[in-house]
């Protein structure tokens, strides 16, 4: 896919909830993709680290033994937010599940005409909790 078809298509689903591989095979972040760039570096809020620890494999087993290893342990650690560049993700899937809906935005104030009122309406900016 084409840098730009990628970045099209990841900012669609700014807002949704994601899965990112990282590179080193363990560990995976769960999060809300909050940003992504023309080089396709993402931010997510919200992010928890899931990382799976399998049981060591004894050395001059068959491939096959190393494709079944058994899972030791699970982990999920909560990190917050995380700046992740491009080069350091493999893979990323989205959600199925929508977007938290937006907040309303604050009522204007009592003394502010119509006009106002609409127009700070408009440029209210979504909080997310």
């Amino acid at each position: 896919m084409e840098d730009k078809a990628a970045v099209a298509v990841a900012t669609r689903v700014v807002g949704h909830v994601v899965r990112v591989e990282v590179r080193d095979g363990v560990r995976a972040l769960v999060g809300t993709l909050a940003c992504v760039d023309k080089e396709l570096n993402l931010i997510l809020h919200d992010t928890e680290e899931h990382r799976v620890i399998y049981c060591p494999v004894p050395e001059g087993a068959g491939e096959q033994q190393q494709q079944q290893r058994r899972v030791l342990k699970r982990e999920r650690v909560f990190i917050g937010s995380v700046v992740l560049a491009r080069k350091n993700w493999l893979r990323c899937y989205v959600s199925t599940k929508q977007p938290p809906p937006q907040q309303p935005a604050a009522p204007a104030a009592a003394a502010a005409d119509d006009d106002d009122a609409a127009v700070s309406q408009a440029t209210a900016v979504p909080t997310t909790e």
